[in-house]
């Protein structure tokens, strides 16, 4: 027979079947309260008794990927990892823990194309003295054999 007064963990359950539900692992208070302002109602794995990845909710926030049991969710359910994908998409907190190694990659990977550069610009410059000094050369045989057909025509060789 049902009271008028229901228990508070009665009244939570009714909530959360009527409410979407948020389970956060980690400590966000803003994101808590920007939820719970919105009418979301968070669970914890001790209000079921159960494990985490069998816990009913709509969102899921952690700060871990490896939290979160892709396998088990169901469609309607979102998290703020996904599956199989590189970290430094993913989260702000791994792009500034990998920053330093980052800036140090791109530093090598900067001085490898410049020195790329310069190989290139020197084999370019090469490439035009070698291809001058070819040119010259040819010109003055050709002038030669024109200088000289030219004598071997006036004296009728």
């Amino acid at each position: 027979m049902p009271t008028s007064s229901t228990s508070p963990l009665a009244q939570r359950y009714n909530r959360m079947k009527t409410s979407k539900t948020f389970l956060m692992i980690g400590n966000y208070p803003d994101l808590k309260d920007a939820l719970v302002r919105r009418g979301w109602v968070e669970v914890h794995a001790s209000d079921d008794s159960a494990s985490a990845a069998e816990l009913r909710f709509d969102l899921k926030w952690t700060t871990k990927a490896r939290d979160i049991d892709h396998k088990t969710l169901a469609p309607h359910q979102i998290v703020n990892h996904f599956q199989n994908s590189y970290k430094a998409l993913t989260t702000k907190t791994f792009d500034i823990k990998m920053y330093p190694k980052i800036k140090a990659r791109k530093e090598v990977a900067d001085m490898r194309e410049a020195m790329r550069m310069q190989i290139t610009e020197e084999a370019r410059e090469m490439m035009s003295t070698r291809i001058e000094h070819t040119t010259k050369r040819i010109l003055s045989e050709k002038s030669l054999i024109i200088l000289l057909s030219c004598f071997c025509s006036c004296c009728f060789c």
